[in-house]
């Protein structure tokens, strides 16, 4: 099973869908960047996308260029943030050895959407809040590229064969399941519109979109 996570993706998305991705239906605002909220060629977050401050309060997306044409696109270099409960990381490719990223069974996949080229990486949790909760919390998952990604590029960040530190299995969100089962029979243009922005985004990965469904 494979979760897929777009750093880019083409076409754009209704206005209404552009407070959470389904993909992450525990996170809002997860994955991050995502262009889940582009539209119209900019950026168009809602107030409640992104996460409160310190103080509680909500980030102005306004004042940040989050919408309203501010912003039209990601930058270039950064972690890719995602959410997985529970994660076991044994298996994936740490700082310490980026080579694993570039291994054919890597659970992790950080590919140029255009060539199907695999980019060097490593994935690490999250301890930046370690001091305010010693008792443990739930950590965003960070994708570190190895090389600074291309501007005005499209990249896709994949997901497979992942367990939880239980050692079971990490589903499929029920969203994507229903997607990819729909884009197998090409019956995509049948999604309902919670599910649509997820089906409209596999069926533009091809080529090399056969990824998806290994």
């Amino acid at each position: 099973e494979m979760m897929l996570l777009l750093w880019l993706c083409v076409g754009a998305v209704a206005a209404d869908w552009h407070t959470c991705d389904p993909l992450v239906p525990s996170v809002c605002g997860l994955p991050f960047p995502n262009n889940f909220w582009l539209s119209g060629g900019s950026l168009n977050f809602s107030s409640d996308t992104l996460p409160v401050d310190s103080t509680g309060q909500r980030i102005d997306v306004k004042a940040g260029g989050w919408v309203d044409g501010g912003l039209d696109g990601f930058g270039a270099s950064g972690p890719i943030q995602t959410y997985f409960p529970a994660l076991n990381t044994d298996n994936l490719p740490h700082w310490w050895n980026v080579e694993r990223s570039m291994e054919d069974d890597c659970p992790s996949l950080l590919l140029n959407a255009a060539t199907g080229e695999r980019v060097p990486h490593w994935v690490e949790l999250d301890h930046a809040s370690d001091h305010k909760y010693p008792d443990g919390y739930e950590r965003t998952l960070l994708v570190w590229p190895a090389v600074r990604l291309e501007d005005a590029t499209t990249y896709i960040v994949a997901f497979r064969q992942l367990s939880n530190t239980q050692g079971q299995p990490v589903p499929t969100t029920s969203v994507f399941f229903f997607c990819c089962f729909l884009c197998v029979f090409n019956l995509h243009t049948s999604c309902p519109s919670h599910s649509a922005s997820v089906s409209s985004r596999l069926v533009s990965l091809s080529p090399p979109g056969n990824l998806w469904k290994n």
